[in-house]
């Protein structure tokens, strides 16, 4: 299961996702979809680990990705 919960993330003061909250049992499918610039790809990152969460929490499968704290 996929769960995330309240997730926000910023670059340079401007809001890419705003409020994002789903929940994706095992075994469903799910497509992210979008026009350019909607942040897609931000978001797979972020569920990825590949770039550090800002605000809200990710979990997949019960375990949590780790909230790194913003150092600029």
């Amino acid at each position: 299961m996929i769960e995330i919960k309240d997730l926000n993330y910023r670059i340079a003061g401007k809001d890419i996702l705003q409020n994002i909250s789903l929940d994706i049992p095992d075994g469903a499918f799910a497509a992210v979809i979008g026009p350019n610039g909607a942040g897609k790809s931000t978001l797979i990152k972020l569920l990825m680990g590949l770039i550090p969460l800002q605000d809200g929490t990710v979990s997949i499968d019960g375990l949590a990705q780790k909230r790194m704290a913003k150092t600029t």
